[in-house]
This record gives C-alpha cells, structure tokens and sequence, in this order.
C-alpha cells in the first residue's frame, strides 16, 4: 500500500499512479524497474468524471486487473 500525498490540483500524482498500475497490471518497468503481474486496488477520493479521463488516456479502462473504490471526504 502506498499513498500519494501532494499539493491538490496539477501536481500529477494521479497521473503517476495511473502509469505505474498500467506498468503493474502488464508486468512492465516502471522508472527503471520491474515489476510483477498482479491485480490492483486503487482507493481514491477522485471524482470518478477526472478519474475516468486519466484512465483512458493511460489505456486503463478495459483492465480486469484494475479495481477501483471510490471514497469520500
């Protein structure tokens, strides 16, 4: 478990998170590394609109891997 913690808008942290669980989800480096193929929960306080918008451009939005739970605050 990780949690991703940075000034509210436009710092990336989603946009880093949704690349490292497509590197996950494949089996792909991420930053250099490897990885290993396995499922991933994402807990998120993000509306699911801006959400889904990173989702897709990262290619995320047909994975059986990837299961979202959405929270709020």
């Amino acid at each position: 478990m990780a949690e991703f913690v940075g000034k509210l808008k436009a710092s990336g942290k989603t946009t880093l998170i949704a690349w490292m669980v497509k590197s996950v989800i494949g089996a792909a480096d991420f930053l250099g590394r490897p990885t290993r193929r396995t499922a991933t929960l994402w807990l998120t306080e993000e509306r699911p609109t801006s959400l889904l918008e990173t989702l897709k451009r990262a290619g995320l939005t047909t994975s059986d891997d990837l299961h979202i739970l959405f929270g709020t605050t």
